[in-house]
């Protein structure tokens, strides 16, 4: 036979009881009476005339009438009231138990038979829910909670009855025991991850358990540590013998040197962290890699931030990143790219050596900011959009000279103030790719010619570092254009001249008379002395004879970078201030003396020189005073002048028209004696 159901087994244990009953003896001519009501099965007894039992769908508690004579005859005569309802035999009555039941209104079970009403009470509970005090009731029976964000570090857990009363709670059965707070809660020690299982039991197996469990789940919150961090940055180009042109990578990244430093120390472009470049009012965006230091439990969205103040502007880039409960010490969590919460100031250059993000993590209370690292970064920041390469020394130079200016006006004059600090020896602008010191003519007449030393590209890769003056120029028109300022290259020459004549550059001596034969030309070159004069990027005697000359002009202003002159809005004031005089070559194009500066520079000087001259052709019609007189001197003074002793000796007076005129330079110092112009850089 099959395991017999709950309520058959209680049936035959009434019956076992109804079977001694019957063996006692009868009293016969006695009317029959109600001796006895009792709960027979499905509940317990509770106090007085109550019993309690749980609530069950189908079983209920029966309620058992004993009589004298205790027998079928007997039961049939009793008088029942109440809530009961007939059981299998005539004296059991069925007390539902498929509603709770208040305490006030239990369900009666009342029977008469010849003598005072007999009556029991049968109190129905429920053990309707648990509840948790931690933050996040995940579902079901689990609460979750972080080890450290639980206040005082204890969960507590509320059963909820019905009816909610101290009778129902005390015959509650808690495990774990928990500590006591209310008498339908306990309190649970949560200061360290992972899961409690708290079950509550209302109820026996004799009369039914309702049993609920409450999971208390606590995790651990994640630590993280910034790891890398990638920006939108324009691209900065490297620079040196080694890495010209090779592009910085955008990226600042744990345990790399600052760039300088590291480039110097013999790392590649990739190895160092990256210098970054935005154009004025640029919106700075970012992703960033965070390192694992702490796993989590859960898998958890977490928000991050990295903060910074720029040039007086706090910013903010605030991002969510994943945290996977599979994550391990050392794994990295990516934040996708976000852009800052401000732009950059418009309209202003900035160079920063250390701006410096903090970044932070917010903690599993949703309230408090952990740091997590921060990262520092070289930053540049050019007035407009850049239009030429970004060549790293340049950007550095012109944003860290133009630091704070607005307008392209400022950015020119501070970013040529720099070009001036650094003319003579002991000073020069440093190749930042590897610390080359940039030079002006550095070996003097040995300077290379060619691309190397005539565009910036190639003056910021020679082995030298060395320039000439259209390579600084054009460097100068180059840092100009990072900043979307147009320039023009300004230049002046002798091409008006004979072929072969030179300009020498201040300072030359022209000693005594002069022994010169050749007029116009007064001294030979071993009768003048070339003194310190106009010192150039990073030397202070570079080459100083040339058939030409190159400088920058903004704004109808010249700005010599190779000399550091300027700016000079009167072409005139800037040709009398930098040049000591003309020479000539002869016709070959060699006749010129070589000497060594006292620094042991290689140098020449023409071996036809004096301190310069305008030409004038003798006019058709017209005397030597008429050609004198608009320089303030006579036609004797013109006729007499070293200058023009060739003509003097050829004995006509007035020379034939077309005849060439030398004007001594001192005789107008305000007219140009070389042929000036502009062209693109």
């Amino acid at each position: 036979m099959g395991k017999k159901s709950a309520r058959q087994q209680a049936l035959d244990e009434i019956e076992a009881q109804d079977n001694m009953s019957l063996e006692e003896p009868v009293l016969q001519c006695l009317p029959p009476v109600l001796t006895d009501l009792e709960v027979a099965s499905g509940a317990l007894f509770w106090q007085g005339d109550r019993w309690w039992t749980t609530l069950h769908p189908t079983l209920p508690a029966v309620v058992k009438a004993s009589t004298r004579p205790d027998n079928a005859g007997a039961w049939g005569a009793i008088a029942w009231d109440g809530d009961g309802t007939p059981g299998v035999r005539s004296n059991l009555r069925d007390v539902s138990r498929q509603t709770a039941t208040l305490i006030a209104a239990p369900r009666i079970v009342g029977g008469t038979l010849n003598a005072p009403r007999l009556q029991q009470r049968v109190d129905v509970w429920n053990l309707v829910q648990l509840g948790c005090d931690l933050p996040v009731h995940v579902g079901g029976t689990t609460w979750k909670g972080h080890a450290g964000h639980i206040a005082g570090n204890v969960a507590t857990v509320t059963a909820t009855t019905n009816p909610q009363h101290a009778d129902v709670w005390a015959r509650l059965h808690w495990q774990p025991a928990g500590t006591p707070a209310q008498a339908n809660q306990r309190r649970f020690a949560v200061s360290v991850a992972g899961d409690q299982v708290v079950d509550v039991v209302l109820g026996t197996p004799a009369i039914g358990e309702i049993r609920l469990q409450a999971t208390l789940h606590i995790c651990e919150w994640p630590r993280l540590q910034i790891t890398w961090a990638e920006f939108d940055s324009r691209d900065v180009l490297n620079d040196g013998a080694t890495h010209i042109d090779v592009a910085f990578d955008k990226r600042w990244e744990e345990g790399r040197p600052e760039a300088h430093a590291g480039i110097q120390a013999g790392r590649t472009t990739d190895q160092v962290q990256s210098p970054l470049c935005w154009a004025a009012g640029a919106t700075m965006r970012l992703r960033a890699g965070l390192r694992v230091t702490r796993r989590t439990t859960d898998d958890e969205t977490v928000q991050v931030e990295g903060r910074a103040t720029i040039d007086g502007v706090a910013m903010t880039w605030a991002a969510t990143v994943q945290v996977p409960a599979s994550a391990q010490i050392g794994d990295v969590v990516h934040v996708a790219q976000v852009a800052a919460s401000a732009a950059l100031p418009a309209s202003r250059v900035q160079c920063a050596d250390a701006m410096r993000i903090d970044w932070f993590m917010q903690d599993a209370d949703g309230a408090t900011w952990v740091a997590c690292g921060h990262t520092t970064h070289q930053l540049y920041v050019t007035l407009a959009a850049p239009q030429d390469d970004l060549y790293w020394t340049l950007l550095d130079v012109t944003c860290r000279a133009a630091h704070g200016r607005t307008t392209d006006d400022d950015v020119v004059d501070h970013t040529f103030n720099a070009f001036r600090a650094q003319t003579g020896d002991g000073r020069g602008f440093r190749r930042l790719g590897d610390d080359v010191t940039l030079r002006y003519y550095g070996e003097g007449a040995n300077t290379a010619q060619g691309a190397e030393v005539q565009t910036p590209r190639g003056i910021l890769s020679n082995g030298t570092g060395s320039g000439r003056c259209g390579g600084w120029a054009r460097l100068m028109a180059h840092t100009m254009a990072l900043h979307d300022i147009d320039v023009e290259l300004y230049t002046m020459d002798c091409s008006a001249l004979a072929a072969n004549t030179i300009l020498h550059v201040r300072n030359l001596t022209h000693n005594g008379a002069g022994t010169c034969s050749r007029a116009p030309y007064t001294h030979r070159g071993s009768e003048c002395t070339k003194l310190d004069g106009l010192p150039g990027q990073g030397k202070t005697n570079p080459q100083f004879l040339f058939g030409d000359h190159a400088a920058v002009v903004y704004n109808n202003r010249i700005y010599d970078p190779s000399y550091g002159v300027g700016p000079e809005a009167d072409p005139a004031r800037y040709e009398r201030d930098a040049v000591a005089g003309l020479g000539s070559l002869g016709t070959a194009g060699n006749d010129a003396t070589a000497f060594t500066m006292g620094d042991g520079t290689f140098q020449f000087k023409a071996n036809r020189c004096c301190e310069g001259f305008f030409i004038e052709a003798m006019p058709a019609v017209g005397t030597l005073d008429q050609v004198a007189l608009p320089f303030g001197r006579t036609g004797a003074d013109l006729w007499n002048h070293p200058y023009n002793r060739r003509t003097r000796a050829a004995g006509v007076n007035p020379p034939p028209a077309g005849t060439t005129l030398y004007i001594p330079r001192s005789w107008a110092p305000n007219r140009l004696m070389l042929t000036h112009g502009r062209q693109p850089p």
